[in-house]
């Protein structure tokens, strides 16, 4: 784990990623990792198929950005297999304790939504956020 005014990186099994660090508005500090591919890009022949597991990657991936919002009427793409977490704490080895998770999956009717949200009040909690982007319609 590395902590810089610019970014913070953690290194998960399929390699590392690079966040950010912000706050609540009641101060409380947490790390955004926005974006992370969980499944490899549902395009081409993997169109119609159960998902694929992402391919480990050798570069760290910058997950500053949300990712892209799965096909919709209001637009978005077919490449949107993407999780987000928002945490209060990183991992460390010292003094390491677990915290309640929260993953949010949107609603929708499978036509509309997306995991691109900012929790907030729950990081004061002390809870972990994980919101997802998952296939929508006939995608």
């Amino acid at each position: 784990m590395t902590v810089s005014a610019q970014y913070v990186s953690v290194n998960i099994q399929q390699g590392t990623l690079r966040g950010n660090t912000t706050s609540t508005v009641s101060g409380t500090t947490y790390y955004t990792f926005r974006g992370i591919p969980y499944a490899k890009p549902p395009v081409g022949d993997l169109r119609f198929t159960a998902p694929q597991n992402a391919d480990p990657w050798t570069e760290p991936i910058d997950a500053f950005e949300f990712g892209s919002i799965c096909s919709q009427q209001a637009g978005g793409t077919e490449d949107c297999l993407f999780i987000n977490v928002f945490t209060p704490k990183l991992p460390s080895t010292e003094n390491d304790y677990l915290l309640p998770v929260m993953v949010w999956i949107h609603g929708g009717a499978f036509v509309t939504g997306s995991g691109n949200i900012e929790p907030g009040h729950l990081l004061d909690l002390g809870v972990v956020v994980v919101s997802l982007n998952y296939r929508l319609n006939v995608f």
